[in-house]
């Protein structure tokens, strides 16, 4: 929401007063304050957007510390080449930073050494545009962030239209890739079911709808961006667990047990016959091994490979997020990566 000029003015004073590294400058006709705001040298974190601007001046190289910068919803038509003196930068925005928004080969080529960018959909980045989920089978968790992406363009839609623009093109792009993605991994249908009917009901046009949540549930059960930095640091000590199987009414059981609590719980079970109850990898009597790891702090993966007679092995996949205490069964569209990647994790026990 637009801010009063006063409110705009302590703002600025107590940016400046205690040296805060973050300046949240949305909504505000920042053009008249553009000079104060490049003397912030110690400025980490910058919004600029749906500002008015129309441009930014060579001072902006004073934020060499700016790590984010948001210049989104704008009216720019390019950036200075001072720009390239922000080396802390790693997260751009440029989302409709201005409707002929051009840029020189040099600034873009600098601009594609940034960790992140949302690139404004007027600038020509390449000879051929990219297709929008050609990189999804990295990892499952990306297709939620292309979801993420294509609901804020809905946003950006209704936005542009409440300013008077046509916003058609921009919410027939999120159209498109939103059904790419579930094109592509149709069973995303029964994992994000409610979310897909909103789709295909178009209710995301004008409204947000709860369904959204759901991409914010990690559904896929995969390590996260946090299990990711644990597993960087190498880390030494894992959880005191063990598996623990057994057999009882013709069923194979295996459990989790935490040696230092004592705690007990199932992770799965399944048929086995009388004959194939040994796990010995070398025999053939063997009815299933089963190895867990540790993904991250608390995040666990066990994978079961079943071996039955006259039929090829498969594998089941288990996640925990807390600890091992309660156990769910991966989505079948994940097995695939699972098994790509459990060697990056410290394995806890095997039998």
């Amino acid at each position: 929401m637009p801010r009063k000029r006063k409110q705009i003015l302590q703002l600025l004073e107590q940016t400046n007063a205690q040296h805060l590294p973050v300046l949240d400058f949305s909504y505000v006709s920042a053009g008249e304050f553009l000079d104060q705001i490049c003397q912030m040298s110690w400025l980490t974190k910058l919004n600029l957007s749906h500002g008015h601007l129309s441009h930014v001046p060579h001072a902006i190289r004073n934020l060499t510390l700016l790590t984010h910068l948001d210049l989104s919803e704008n009216q720019l038509s390019t950036l200075p080449d001072s720009f390239t003196q922000l080396k802390s930068l790693t997260y751009l925005n440029l989302h409709f930073a201005g409707y002929n928004f051009s840029a020189t080969p040099e600034l873009i080529s600098w601009l594609k050494g940034i960790e992140e960018v949302v690139w404004p959909d007027t600038l020509p980045l390449f000879e051929e545009p990219p297709k929008r989920v050609d990189w999804v089978g990295s990892h499952p968790n990306r297709w939620l962030e292309i979801l993420r992406q294509s609901l804020q363009r809905y946003s950006d839609a209704f936005n542009m239209e409440d300013r008077g623009y046509d916003g058609t093109s921009v919410r027939t792009k999120a159209d498109s890739a939103i059904q790419q993605v579930f094109d592509q991994v149709p069973e995303l249908q029964q994992i994000l079911t409610q979310f897909y009917d909103d789709f295909k009901e178009h209710r995301f046009y004008w409204t947000s709808c709860q369904s959204e949540s759901l991409l914010d549930t990690n559904p896929f059960q995969l390590p996260t961006k946090t299990d990711e930095e644990w597993l960087l640091n190498s880390p030494t000590d894992h959880l005191p667990l063990r598996l623990l199987s057994g057999i009882q009414d013709g069923r194979r059981y295996v459990y989790c047990i935490n040696i230092r609590t004592r705690q007990k719980s199932l992770i799965f079970s399944s048929p086995f016959e009388n004959s194939l109850i040994y796990n010995n990898l070398s025999s053939n009597q063997t009815d299933c091994s089963v190895q867990l790891f540790q993904a991250g702090g608390q995040r666990l993966f066990l994978r079961a490979t079943f071996y039955e007679r006259g039929t090829l092995s498969r594998s089941e996949w288990y996640s925990s997020a807390n600890g091992g205490t309660v156990w769910k069964e991966q989505a079948e569209l994940t097995y695939d990566w699972l098994q790509s990647n459990c060697e990056l994790w410290p394995q806890l026990d095997f039998f």
